[in-house]
């Protein structure tokens, strides 16, 4: 019987914690946050102007296409304040929704771009693929439901969260209210 017990404790509790956890999360392929145009980077974690909690993931990079470019002679690298020459094989990882807007000059096989790219010096062999990262993002509120008709729930952007108030006297409604995501 204290089994019992024990176990209807640990879910009253769960299930008490369920509603002050994240309203809504979401998944997305790259680690683009859209509104501020920042790439991030795997590891890094932080959080939305739309009250979100977001970390990047890494991921693996799926294969799209081989390309020879026309490679420069030279390039100028402020960094450094010399010329150097280009590298004989590059890598370029493509955003997910850029995936379809990749286009070569000539595309090859990966076989062949080796072994033309060695002997002809002025092309370079461009490898193009999928970057595999994605991001993970989670609210970091919940939105109240039934709310009791002389209660209200008012947005706090700067906390990130909603409070509900008693619409006549401001203070906190003593009315119950249940919190869900959106």
């Amino acid at each position: 019987m204290s089994k019992f017990l024990s176990i209807l404790v640990c879910l009253t509790l769960l299930v008490s914690f369920l509603d002050q956890g994240d309203a809504y999360c979401f998944a997305d392929f790259g680690c683009l946050e859209p509104s501020t145009n920042t790439t991030y980077t795997p590891g890094d974690t932080w959080t939305t102007n739309k009250c979100e909690d977001c970390s990047c993931h890494a991921g693996e990079r799926e294969y799209l296409k081989t390309c020879l470019e026309i490679r420069k002679k030279k390039i100028w690298r402020a960094a450094q304040g010399k010329w150097i020459k280009p590298a004989q094989k590059k890598v370029v990882l493509v955003p997910y929704g850029e995936k379809d807007s990749v286009k070569c000059q000539f595309e090859i096989s990966k076989k062949k771009a080796q072994t033309i790219a060695s002997k002809l010096r002025l092309l370079e062999r461009v490898d193009y693929y999928l970057d595999g990262n994605t991001m993970q993002c989670c609210a970091t509120y919940g939105t109240p439901v039934n709310v009791a008709d002389d209660c209200e729930a008012i947005w706090i952007q700067e906390e990130c969260k909603y409070k509900v108030v008693d619409k006549a006297t401001k203070g906190p409604c003593d009315q119950p209210i249940s919190m869900v995501g959106k």
